[in-house]
């Protein structure tokens, strides 16, 4: 295998950490639903991480130290998406086509990722950790008091470009490595799980319920394999997802919808039981103040 053999496998690898995110904390997706406006806003954060190994000895071990630089950055601002935006359209028909009712009103999205060279024992390793934020407002959700979660798990089947980048599909590994995979990392469909097995938490101080899920690692992907030219090399692949969906009132959950709710009221009982014990307290409180201070 030749340098521009080795440098591709590197490549490979660099794109595929382009299209997720630095790995300051796990893929957390979170949702507010507006009832007032019939809407619900959305934050994706999609953080991923390549990690790419080579001996140090090997041609691919001295290229990831003498042609990638130590440590380099690469951030792309959070990007309003025109509505006649080829990625905007992929974004609304995938929301559209799982909720007839339910459309896209707004979409952001930015982008940054960190690229590491560093080595550990005989192995020269490359990192490289990327963050694609997603925000997004959605419309027509509402029917009364029901809101149509049906949307939740959408997927980006398309590439969505952002500076001319795509940013949701990738490819890991190729014609240099033992196996490939493309891995597409705006890909919800995990979450279509029933909203009554997710974990209900109401906060009683703010009215607000929230629905939340950990689906743990959902894509775990590695191959190990000895380079013809010599050394031995690694490429892993990790992503992990959570969701919450937050909503006003004492909510519970269907199969695909929320219904906002009431909190319970306090009964007769507790506020006569509360008022009892306030009566006592002020009782003793005068009978200290009657007899004065014990000598």
């Amino acid at each position: 295998m030749n340098s521009k053999g080795l440098l591709a496998i590197l490549l490979v690898a660099t794109l595929a950490g382009s299209a997720m995110i630095p790995l300051s904390g796990a893929s957390n997706i979170q949702v507010n639903l507006n009832p007032s406006a019939n809407e619900a806003t959305v934050s994706a954060y999609i953080n991923s991480s390549v990690v790419f190994s080579a001996s140090q000895g090997s041609n691919l071990g001295k290229i990831i130290t003498s042609v990638f630089p130590h440590s380099s950055n690469l951030t792309i601002n959070q990007t309003t998406i025109n509505r006649n935006n080829q990625s905007f359209q992929i974004v609304n028909g995938s929301i559209h086509s799982m909720d007839s009712n339910v459309s896209l009103k707004s979409l952001t999205m930015g982008y940054s990722r960190t690229i590491v060279n560093t080595t550990s024992g005989n192995n020269a390793l490359l990192y490289v950790n990327s963050s694609l934020l997603l925000k997004a407002t959605v419309q027509g959700i509402f029917n009364n008091n029901t809101a149509s979660l049906k949307w939740r798990s959408f997927s980006s089947n398309n590439s969505l470009d952002l500076s001319g980048s795509d940013v949701s599909n990738t490819s890991l590994g190729g014609s240099y490595l033992t196996s490939s995979r493309n891995v597409n990392t705006v890909n919800f469909t995990v979450f279509s799980k029933s909203l009554t097995n997710w974990t209900r938490t109401y906060d009683s101080a703010t009215n607000v319920t929230t629905f939340s899920m950990n689906a743990g690692t959902t894509v775990h992907f590695q191959m190990n394999g000895t380079l013809p030219l010599g050394g031995n090399f690694s490429l892993t692949y990790n992503l992990d997802p959570s969701y919450s969906i937050s909503a006003p009132g004492y909510d519970s959950a269907s199969s695909n919808a929320i219904v906002l709710g009431n909190p319970p009221a306090t009964s007769a009982v507790t506020y006569y039981a509360i008022g009892a014990v306030l009566v006592g307290v002020v009782a003793v409180l005068y009978l200290r103040k009657r007899k004065g201070p014990i000598s």
